[in-house]
């Protein structure tokens, strides 16, 4: 009986609405008293959150959480300084395989803030990275030839970073990041440039995947 009294009560609300009018949706992030962890996407009373702050699945993902969020901010221009190449990064396009040396690309790196900034290092990620410490090949590479680093970049000026790429007889697709290591006032910064290029053939480049792969929610 009281199921139907409540049915009732629900229909009567219903029928006040005007036509077509659909009722009021109220946005509650989460209950009250109940924590949300973006790391791991989930939410859980709040008295439970010590226990979950400390767990080993909570810290790695949390790390994985940070490293992401640090690569997201790295692909914006920031603090005076623009690096040449959209945030979907650079492409190097599809080569043959049978062609010889790739003709560097060249990326700039311009100063458009009102004082000057230094100009640390360029590097790829993978030179830096577990791969390389195990030996791993690096098919990338990022020189600034017309300058010896460090330099000052005054305003509205740029400098001139050669993208090599040798993909030493393999076919396939490659990818990578640019990393471009700056200083001013406020300490160092790094902007990212994620870097691709496919050797082979058209085919090859139309199986890519258009979007970064995301894990299916659990």
């Amino acid at each position: 009986m009281a199921q139907m009294r409540t049915f009732d009560r629900h229909v009567r609300l219903v029928a006040q609405l005007p036509v077509g009018a659909a009722p009021p949706v109220i946005d509650i992030p989460f209950p009250p008293d109940w924590t949300k962890c973006d790391a791991c996407k989930k939410t859980f009373p709040s008295s439970l959150s010590p226990n979950h702050d400390q767990s080993d699945r909570h810290l790695i993902r949390l790390r994985i959480f940070n490293y992401q969020n640090f690569l997201s901010r790295s692909e914006s221009n920031q603090r005076g300084i623009e690096v040449q190449g959209s945030q979907d990064g650079i492409n190097l396009g599809t080569h043959d395989h049978n062609l010889g040396a790739i003709t560097p690309t060249t990326v700039l790196l311009t100063c458009s803030g009102q004082t000057p900034v230094s100009f640390l290092q360029a590097r790829v990620s993978s030179s830096v990275g577990v791969q390389n410490l195990a030996g791993g090949q690096n098919y990338f590479l990022v020189t600034t030839a017309t300058v010896q680093l460090p330099v000052s970049i005054e305003p509205q000026n740029s400098v001139a970073a050669q993208v090599q790429f040798n993909p030493q007889g393999r076919r396939g697709r490659f990818e990578d990041r640019l990393e471009f290591v700056f200083r001013d006032q406020g300490g160092t910064f790094v902007i990212t440039r994620r870097v691709k290029a496919v050797v082979g053939n058209e085919d090859l480049d139309a199986l890519a995947p258009i979007t970064p792969y995301r894990r299916p929610p659990r």
